[in-house]
């Protein structure tokens, strides 16, 4: 016998056997099920549930999350825009957004552990040596859709408010006009087409008691400040053998939607021409959500719940889901993938 021949004469007999003693299935599948677990813990990877393995060979559709997945997860401030000063400026030495960057890093953690935030203080180490610390009195986290959040300072007897979240939120609560937000909004796309992760900055004085909600304070928008997080490097790759294998991938990301259609094109993600929103996501029904899910492959400004009602959409399609996400927001469509990877 061939080589080839052998091997069909050992699945063959082993066919045979396992109709005459069908007792032995049980035994055969968990031994089956253990030698797919000993290979994947050879790679380096822990499956939780047997079912995990088999459900393995048969995804279709994979969700993946941006940052730090498909990205380092490494930021550094690129660009600033100074509202006051209408300056856009590349970073270097002698630029004037100063306060801009001053406030991005007073709305920061005081030990930052978020990579965006990370990139915010070296920016501020290397541009604004000697800055003064100030000591934070109150703090309002980061909530709301999209999100923002809160840092209330004293700094010789005067209160020192800086916030900063998605440029749409800081936008909403600040008192500008619908002309000046038109004219930012072209900034922020320019920015996000680059591959960029735009934030907002805004700054605040107040007296008295503070307000139930962050929004409730009497904001100036300050300006943009625009991050690099750029992709790992073979994830082009990796895309190419999933389509290779008749796998669909999915992104699925928080970032503005020039942000990740930049860097989806730069990864090699199909389809990614347009992108729907969570806010869309939300809004359309079950039939709608199926075509939407069917027929795209860019997700952008998506939250937990977006996610997780994409996902659900992808599984009652007929499709076997493994999500991918490294964030607390990726937590809820983690679970109800059918894989999980975290």
């Amino acid at each position: 016998l061939d080589n080839n021949e052998a091997v069909q004469s050992l699945l063959f007999a082993l066919s045979l056997a396992m109709s005459i003693v069908p007792e032995e299935i049980p035994v055969a599948y968990s031994s089956f099920m253990a030698l797919g677990a000993y290979q994947m813990a050879k790679l380096g990877i822990i499956a939780r549930n047997p079912s995990t393995i088999e459900n393995l060979g048969a995804v279709n559709i994979i969700c993946i999350d941006k940052t730090g997945t498909i990205t380092e997860n490494k930021m550094e401030v690129r660009v600033i825009y100074d509202y006051e000063n209408d300056l856009v400026e590349e970073m270097g030495p002698g630029f004037q957004g100063k306060n801009v960057l001053r406030l991005a890093r007073l709305a920061s953690e005081p030990v930052p552990f978020d990579a965006m935030e990370k990139g915010i203080a070296e920016a501020c180490e290397m541009y604004m040596p000697g800055e003064p610390v100030l000591k934070m009195i109150y703090e309002y986290p980061l909530s709301g859709r999209p999100p923002m959040m809160t840092h209330v300072y004293n700094y010789g007897g005067t209160r020192v408010i800086a916030g900063k979240g998605a440029p749409e939120r800081i936008l909403k609560v600040s008192k500008i006009s619908d002309p000046e937000i038109r004219s930012i909004r072209q900034k922020m796309e320019a920015m996000a087409s680059r591959g960029f992760r735009v934030i907002g900055v805004c700054s605040a004085t107040h007296t008295g008691t503070y307000p139930k909600e962050q929004d409730d304070f009497n904001w100036k928008f300050e300006g943009l400040l625009a991050l690099y997080d750029p992709p790992k490097k073979g994830v082009r790759q990796v895309l190419e053998q999933w389509y290779g294998a008749g796998i669909q991938v999915k992104l699925l990301t928080g970032d503005f939607p020039g942000t990740a259609k930049n860097i989806a094109g730069q990864v090699g993600l199909r389809h990614c021409e347009q992108d729907v929103t969570g806010d869309q996501v939300m809004q359309a029904s079950e039939t709608e959500l199926r075509q939407l899910a069917h027929r795209t492959a860019l997700f952008a400004r998506m939250f937990p719940e977006a996610k997780l009602k994409l996902v659900n959409a992808l599984k009652d399609g007929g499709n076997v889901v493994a999500m991918t996400g490294d964030g607390v927001n990726d937590g809820p469509a983690l679970k109800s993938a059918h894989i999980g990877i975290a």
